[in-house]
């Protein structure tokens, strides 16, 4: 998916807009009346194999939408899941899609909106994005919050931020993915010099040759 067709998503929603996410929480106030989704996600968890990260996300959720007048009543979270891999198998979010598009949570619950810590724990590919705003928007008054404030989904400047997220993400995932190739190099390389360096000491009998040092 480019950025062309996430415009023409943008126009599309535009044309169907629904509501205001913004105006509907400063009709509630702080009085923790509406309904929020919380998400969390880690791409690893290799070394205490615990669930931590996503734990620690979540709290922050929870503080995150108590400041802003909302109570979470659906967690979603997907533990040592990678968002930037094609076919990546990612059940929390996809039920927290399919629960968002439906309007409700398993247990009947409404579903008014997302909280999360940044965008690229729910995305870091175009088509993620899409399916994401997709359902979030396909009610009225629904809104999207993370620890830098209230999104208003249906808006373009929402949508834009979300991009810009995305592109920031992706970028992300270039270099990384850049840096682990070039480790991979590296290693390669000091492997083949200690192969040479060992073969050339056993033709040297054992002694270290000032050459191979």
């Amino acid at each position: 998916m480019t950025l062309r067709s996430l415009a023409r998503f943008y126009d599309c929603r535009a044309d169907c807009r629904k509501g205001h996410g913004v105006n509907h929480l400063a009709e509630h106030g702080p009085t923790g009346s509406i309904p929020v989704a919380s998400y969390a996600r880690t791409s690893e968890d290799v070394r205490r194999r615990d669930g931590h990260g996503v734990r620690n996300q979540l709290r922050i959720n929870e503080r995150t939408a108590h400041e802003h007048g909302c109570t979470v009543v659906a967690v979603y979270s997907d533990n040592g899941r990678s968002a930037s891999k094609a076919g990546e198998m990612r059940p929390g979010f996809d039920r927290l899609v399919a629960d968002l598009a439906r309007g409700h949570a398993a247990d009947g619950q409404p579903i008014k909106g997302v909280v999360c810590t940044a965008d690229d724990r729910l995305y870091r590919r175009a088509e993620d994005l899409a399916r994401f705003f997709a359902a979030l928007t396909a009610w009225p008054e629904c809104l999207y919050l993370d620890p830098q404030g209230v999104r208003d989904p249906y808006s373009q400047e929402g949508l834009l931020e979300a991009v810009r997220a995305l592109d920031a993400a992706t970028t992300e995932t270039r270099v990384r993915s850049r840096r682990l190739s070039d480790w991979h190099w590296a290693r390669a390389v000091d492997g083949v010099c200690a192969a040479q360096r060992a073969a050339t000491l056993r033709l040297a009998g054992g002694q270290d040759h000032p050459a191979c040092r």
